[in-house]
C-alpha cells in the first residue's frame, strides 16, 4: 500500500521507522526541536506531533511492543510511550562523562 502523508516537518527528515505490528510510522525532523511525528500511514493521518529534544536525534526504532519507540543521539537516549493521540517520554538516559556510564533521568 502507498500513502501520501501531508507535510508536518518544516525541514528534512533525519530518520524514520515503521512499526512491525501496527500501521504506525514515526519520523524525526532536522529542525531546531528535532520534532517527532507519529503517523497512521495506512489512513494517512497524523497521530501525534511533539518536540523531540534539543540535542540532535540520529536514530528512531519501535520496540517489540509497538506502544513504545526509542530515539537516540549525541549522549542521549529516550523511550517514548504512545498514548492515544499523545507521546510521553517514559525514560531518558545520558552518558555521564566522569563515570562513562548511563544514568536514569
Amino acid at each position: 500500500a502507498i500513502s501520501r502523508l501531508r507535510p508536518t516537518h518544516r525541514k528534512s527528515i533525519t530518520c524514520m521507522n515503521f512499526s512491525t505490528e501496527d500501521d504506525l510510522l514515526v519520523s524525526v525532523a532536522s529542525d531546531e526541536f528535532n520534532s517527532i511525528t507519529l503517523w497512521d500511514w495506512k489512513s494517512a493521518s497524523k497521530v501525534a506531533h511533539v518536540f523531540g529534544s534539543k540535542e540532535k536525534i540520529l536514530s528512531v526504532t519501535f520496540l517489540k511492543r509497538n506502544s513504545s519507540f526509542m530515539t537516540c543521539g549525541d549522549r542521549h537516549l529516550k523511550v517514548w510511550k504512545v498514548e492515544q493521540h499523545d507521546l510521553d517520554t517514559s525514560r531518558a538516559f545520558i552518558k555521564n562523562k566522569s563515570t562513562e556510564s548511563l544514568q536514569d533521568m
